[in-house]
């Protein structure tokens, strides 16, 4: 089973527990849980068992926040949308491949995503490549720096 096919069969899924959205795969990919994992070190497990197939869907829009090399990696296989595209190579550094770009219309929303929260949230209005205007969602993790940020 492919990390697509694992994408799109969780595309409504919900789980209470964060790690949940982890372990649940494991027995699908033919992988061995490790017992103290929490929710990223289950998933950059997956990512580095496969790093081909998880560059599959990298272009698919969905929770990101998983620490470089792997921050092009999607956090979350669940509510994964868009296209799968074949054409990125993982390395150990990052991801390799051409990306699409939108031009911004509007922001609709920027600042701290709550009083308990570090994480800095992009909540914008672009344009597909016919004009038409979409809405999407972005975070910066915890661990950010100031030059991400800027």
């Amino acid at each position: 089973m492919s990390l697509a096919d694992v994408a799109f069969c969780c595309s409504d899924r919900n789980a209470e527990n964060d790690i949940d959205y982890a372990r649940s795969l494991y027995a699908l990919l033919d992988l061995q849980w490790q017992t103290g994992w929490q929710h990223d070190d289950a998933i950059l497990h997956i990512i580095k068992s496969r790093p081909q197939d998880a560059a599959r869907i990298a272009n698919l829009q969905g929770r990101r926040g998983l620490p470089p090399p792997y921050s092009w990696s999607p956090r979350y296989f669940a509510r994964l949308t868009g296209k799968i595209f074949g054409d990125y190579i993982a390395t150990k550094h990052g991801l390799l491949g051409h990306w699409s770009t939108f031009r911004l219309n509007r922001i609709i929303r920027h600042g701290l995503h709550n009083k308990n929260d570090a994480k800095v949230i992009f909540h914008l209005e672009l344009l597909n490549r016919f004009g038409k205007p979409f809405e999407m969602w972005s975070e910066l993790p915890n661990y950010r720096d100031d030059k991400l940020i800027e």
